[in-house]
């Protein structure tokens, strides 16, 4: 999947904790195999995500729903709309992006 952010916001742990927007990130990933059948998604490299792993919670054939999760983040995306949380001690945020299969 190819996915731009629409809009996002976040606070980073600084001296003001001060609400940042995101900047629009563009990135890919893909839905790959660990060892065994574990469905995971992984990231492309470079940008916000890097080559990162997030694990499948659920997973609808044909893609039009999933959800995936790291100890620090949620995912999920919908018919093409993607929602991504994240709330750990650095940094938490969230954001919006629009999808599409390449």
């Amino acid at each position: 999947m190819y996915c731009t952010s629409d809009d996002g916001a976040f606070v980073q742990a600084s001296d003001n904790f001060e609400l940042s927007r995101w900047a629009s990130p563009k990135f890919k990933f893909q839905i790959t195999k660990e060892k065994g059948e574990k469905k995971i998604i992984t990231f492309g490299s470079g940008g916000y995500f890097d080559g990162t792993t997030m694990d499948i919670v659920f997973f609808l054939e044909g893609g039009s729903i999933l959800e995936a999760s790291s100890r620090t983040a949620k995912l999920y995306l919908i018919d093409g709309r993607l929602n991504y949380a994240v709330a750990s001690a650095p940094l938490t945020g969230f954001f919006i992006a629009t999808c599409d299969k390449f």
